[in-house]
């Protein structure tokens, strides 16, 4: 498989991602909201065939501080890369901006398209064009997830 390629005819399902993704509010004090997004991107991750995925939370409170997903691959590898993000948008329930639109200019407008829905959304399009490539897998990774009540 030639990487490049797949990443090119992932463009649909790449937007469809981001779109799925950033309709569901998740405002920091939207615990129900963070809940769904976070099983949304588990899901989602799953694909890459994680050696390890767990979706917790710090006490056993769920609202005190929200989810932590921890998805790992090649644990014992002697090379390893970490990838961090958060599920957290600003806009609360009652902001006006709660869905993604497209503008006139072609732009898609909406909460977390570019922070950081849509950077995740590009994270496991990359890294599942890595799994599937050809290449050898020399190095683990270690995907972090969090809210803002982990901070």
């Amino acid at each position: 498989m030639n990487p490049h390629a797949w990443i090119q005819g992932e463009h649909d399902r790449l937007l469809e991602r981001v779109i799925d993704w950033a309709n569901v509010n998740s405002g920091s004090g939207n615990e129900a909201g963070l809940s769904r997004v976070a099983e949304q991107i588990q899901r989602e991750f799953q694909d890459l065939d994680p050696d390890d995925s767990t979706l917790r939370f710090l006490s056993e409170d769920a609202t005190a501080r929200g989810p932590l997903l921890r998805l790992t691959k090649r644990p014992n590898a002697k090379k390893r890369v970490l990838f961090f993000g958060h599920l957290d948008t600003v806009y609360s329930l009652e902001h006006p901006l709660q869905r993604t639109q497209w503008l006139p200019d072609g732009r898609l407008n909406g909460p977390g398209v570019c922070d950081m829905k849509g950077g995740l959304a590009i994270l496991l399009c990359g890294l599942t064009a890595f799994e599937n490539s050809a290449c050898e897998k020399r190095f683990g990774w270690t995907i972090l997830i969090n809210s803002d009540g982990w901070t």
